[in-house]
Order: structure tokens, then sequence, then C-alpha cells
């Protein structure tokens, strides 16, 4: 009602918000002068001391001066209404764009909502809370018609916020902006929820165990258009954008599909990787939910769910069931040998060239083994991706995805070494059979009645020992 709070009315008239919201979130102007506020506050008898300790002016070498000036002034509330800081936008090219009020005895940001004092009474009424970035945003959506808004301050949505809330909602909905460069709403939530990304996993952990303990249900909707909601709800209808929020997608579900963008998964390496990081976020969720997330990370990726399923107990460092055994701990020598033989051809082309030449189908028990082999010398010394995965049968595709994701026990650096080692333990293999297979031969009647082909075989059968002692 100022001449010098004209422009602050002037924006926020820009930004399409009316007297009403404005005054029902107390929103205000820092003037430009350096020491309004200060001077104001110290003639109520407040001392500087205490004025810095609530973040209102700064201590500098040449004096104290407002922390806010030539700003538009969101007052920050707890739940009973009570103001415990400040939130300030510039209203020109100014930096920074917000500025808020430092950590005090009695506002931490991580566990404040802004607007929550308001909203709480409809968020108890509709059974659910969204959340959003920015404070115009909770204004633009209480003015449009969605008053169960709050927006979180400069942090990401954590434990505590799901504590504070589960008093009020049994689902909260995150909002996010899209991104202006048009880059994946993935990338997006990766910047917004870096609390959550792993390795460390601590904050996830104690978002997912406070929500499951309060049951509030975390969804998330990214917005269309490069809009936020702000913007969003200035050029469609609020209708449309609760639509959004009843078709909001569950947050595991969104963080798991952000963490998997993140690979090239036509790259059997990256696919990998892929599948690794997926496995790793499920070991941070409630073990109840681990098949399905495992269902999906395999759907996603097109892998099969039992091979990862085994994946994930070995990196659990769990046994594997019975059932399973036949995959892993029942493996016999040899065919755990064939395995890792192919899982490192399969995974390092380099590998092929010295090696396949005097190695053939017969070396190996497995006819599907076999065949993977036979797939690999037809590619040479190109790539096994998912060109390459899409031309065999279904039953071989899923034997060689099983065959790539096998845990193998070695350094990058001792590659070379551990590949000879495995590649003889084959060829050593091989040889025993077929030394078993001639002995056999020669125990049988039929040789011992033909003296040329006894003698054939047995010529054979020294050939052979020679070449197994060779391998030593």
């Amino acid at each position: 009602k100022t001449a010098e709070g004209e422009p602050g009315l002037t924006y926020l008239k820009k930004r399409g918000l009316g007297a009403d919201i404005v005054k029902g979130y107390g929103i205000g102007l820092a003037p430009q002068a350096w020491s309004a506020l200060g001077n104001h506050l110290t003639k109520r008898k407040f001392s500087k001391e205490e004025l810095v300790e609530a973040g209102l002016i700064i201590k500098s070498a040449k004096g104290h001066y407002d922390r806010f000036r030539s700003r538009l002034i969101f007052p920050i509330a707890d739940t009973r209404g009570r103001t415990i800081a400040f939130g300030g936008r510039v209203l020109d090219s100014g930096q920074p764009k917000y500025m808020n009020s430092p950590e005090t005895p009695t506002y931490h940001k991580s566990s404040t909502l802004y607007g929550l004092h308001l909203a709480k009474n409809d968020i108890i009424r509709e059974g659910s809370v969204v959340i959003v970035e920015g404070y115009t945003d909770v204004l633009a959506l209480a003015q449009a018609g969605v008053p169960n808004v709050v927006a979180t301050l400069g942090t990401a949505f954590t434990g505590e916020h799901v504590e504070l809330l589960k008093r009020f909602a049994n689902r909260a909905i995150l909002v996010f902006d899209a991104d202006a460069a048009g880059t994946k709403a993935a990338e997006s939530a990766s910047a917004y929820m870096s609390e959550f990304r792993p390795p460390k996993m601590k904050a996830l952990r104690d978002f997912e165990g406070r929500g499951v303990e309060s049951g509030i249900d975390v969804r998330v909707v990214v917005l269309p258009d490069n809009l936020d909601p702000a913007d969003y709800i200035a050029n469609h209808s609020v209708d449309s954008f609760r639509e959004m929020l009843d078709d909001a997608e569950p947050f595991y579900d969104f963080y798991l599909t952000s963490e998997l963008e993140k690979y090239t998964i036509s790259e059997t390496q990256e696919k990998e990787k892929a599948a690794l990081a997926g496995l790793k976020f499920i070991a941070t969720l409630d073990p109840i939910t681990h098949e399905e997330y495992i269902g999906k990370v395999a759907q996603k990726l097109g892998l099969d769910a039992r091979v990862l399923a085994v994946r994930f107990r070995s990196l659990l460092g769990k046994s594997t069931p019975r059932r399973g055994a036949a995959i892993k701990t029942l493996l016999d020598p040899q065919e755990k040998t064939e395995r890792t033989f192919l899982h490192l051809i399969m995974k390092y082309p380099r590998l092929r060239s010295n090696l396949l030449a005097d190695i053939g189908g017969d070396y190996f028990v497995s006819p599907a083994h076999a065949k993977l082999l036979a797939v690999l010398k037809g590619i040479g010394a190109g790539k096994f991706d998912t060109k390459t995965l899409d031309d065999l049968d279904n039953s071989l595709k899923a034997k060689a995805t099983e065959v790539y994701l096998t845990e193998a026990e070695y350094e990058e650096e001792n590659l070379a070494k551990y590949f000879e080692d495995i590649s003889l333990s084959l060829k050593d293999f091989y040889y025993k059979r077929q030394i078993s297979k001639l002995k056999r031969e020669l125990e049988s009647p039929t040789a011992r009645r033909d003296q040329m082909r006894y003698d054939a075989l047995f010529a054979e059968l020294i050939e052979l020992e020679a070449k197994r002692r060779d391998l030593r």
C-alpha cells in the first residue's frame, strides 16, 4: 500500500496472485535501506546479538546491516502459525534470486515446510499433501483451489518431513518442475533428491523407514512443457492438475526409473551396470518389496527376473534357496568353468582372438553353452550387445543374460592371467572327459578284438594325456 511496496505488488500481479492470497500468506516487502529493520527492532529493545542469532541482521567488519533488502518477503511459520524465518526474492536481476533465513534455534529447514500452518486443515480433509519447490508455487496452487499444498525450503523431501506430516496426511505427492533445457525428468529428480542417491542411501533408508511407520504413501508428478507449478496452473485447468495428482507415480518406482535411465541399456556392459545399480537400490527397501522390484528391474532391462534374484541374493550375502541352487550352488566345477569362460569372452571381446581357435563346442557339457560359444565366434571381436541378444531365441537369450551376469572373482589388472587359468581349466576338463571315454573304449570287447583299432585308441590316449600334462 506504499510507494516503496509498489514493485512487489506489480510482481505479484504479474504472477496472477490476488490480494486475498497475498494477505492470507502475509507477503510483504523489505525496503531497500541497509538498516531499516535492524534500526526498527533495536528501538523495540531487541539487542543486535539477538537479531543476529535470529538471522534478521548480519554482522560485518563495518557494522550491522539487514539480511533482507529490496526483496519480496515470504514469512515462514511453524505448524502453530508462529513466524520462525523468512524467504526473500529479488524483484530485479540481482543475485541470489532467493535468500532464506539461516538455521537458528527455532528454524531448521530440513524439518520445516512452507505454508503448512495454513494448509494443515485442508491436508487432513483431503488425506494428502502436495509438495512443491517454490513459494509462489504454493500461492498459485492454493489460489487455484489446491489448498493442501506446501513447499520444501531448499532441501530434498526427507524423513524429517515425513515425520512432520504423518499427523496430517496418508499420502504425499512431490511435484517436480520440468527441466527447462528439456533434460529427462530423472536428472532433475537426481539433483532435487541428492540425499537419496546411492551408494550412501542413508536418507533414503530413513525416509523409507519413517514412511512405512507413518503409513504415508509418497508419490511423484513431473510437470510437462518446461512449466513450474505456478506457470502450469496459469495455463491449464485445475482439474488437469488434479488428474496428474491422481495418476502420480509411486516414489520408489520413479526413483528406480531415474537410476536406470542413467545407463545406455542397448550396450550390454551398461545394462549390467544398470542392473547392479537397480539391485543396490532395492537392497535399501523393505524386504517384502524385493521380489516386486526385482521384477520391475528385469522388465525395464529385458532380463530374466530369476537370474536377477540370484544376483541379488549374492549381493546381500545370503544363501541361495534350494529352488535356485541349480543356477548357482549346485553347479558342478565343469559347468561353472564353462559359465565363467563364456562370461569373460562375452564381456571382453579382446579375449576371443587368441584362444577360441582351438576351443570348440565339444569342450562344453552344456548344449546351451556350446551354442553361445558359436554365437560369440560368429561376432568375432564385436560387442555382445542387445542386438545380439535380440537375434537369439528366448531360452538362449535367458541363458546368455544369466551367463553375462555371472559373478567372476577377478580384478581388472589380473584379467589376462585369470582368463588363462579359466581356459586351461576348461581344456583340462575336456581332456579328462576324452581320456575317460578312451579308457572305456579300450576296455570294451570290440576294441580288444580289433588290434589295429586298439592301437589307434591307445596312441590317441597317450597323446591326450601328454596334452593334459602340458597344461600344467
